[in-house]
């Protein structure tokens, strides 16, 4: 693949006859992203005013240690969402991340496991753009690695 051989963060398609206007949006053109998906450990949420999920923590392991790899606001459906926040009750955990938390988050035993989307990640590691994509009940928080 072209993209992923030179870095692009994707392609741009045109209709053959179509004219750029500059500062305007066409469906004439439309961007085709190169993005990567993997599984991470949920190891809390952010609560909304209302209590439901805002955005969701995750993390995955780097030489045996669990790190951070941000939040997910996007993706998390309502059904998955009764899932976390029922787990969440039975199985409240400390944060494992070194960093302060300020978003009254509710974290609990990092055990499950999602699949995440996202185009690429940041300078500090965290995920450009991320999108959750569903819970996995086949694979291990251990086995979700950097």
């Amino acid at each position: 693949n072209l993209v992923a051989k030179q870095d692009l963060e994707g392609v741009v398609a045109k209709k053959k006859d179509s004219y750029y206007y500059f500062a305007k949006r066409s469906k004439d053109w439309v961007k085709f992203k190169k993005m990567h998906d993997s599984d991470f450990v949920i190891c809390g949420y952010v609560p909304d005013e209302e209590g439901k999920i805002k955005s969701i923590v995750i993390g995955a392991y780097q030489n045996n240690k669990l790190v951070s790899q941000g939040h997910v606001a996007l993706g998390v459906s309502s059904e998955e969402a009764k899932i976390i926040q029922k787990f969440a009750s039975q199985n409240q955990h400390t944060n494992p991340f070194v960093e302060d938390d300020k978003n009254n988050t509710v974290w609990f035993k990092p055990e499950l496991v999602c699949t995440v989307q996202f185009m690429m990640r940041t300078e500090t590691g965290y995920l450009r753009q991320p999108v959750f994509k569903g819970l996995r009940q086949d694979k291990e928080a251990n086995e979700c690695v950097i």
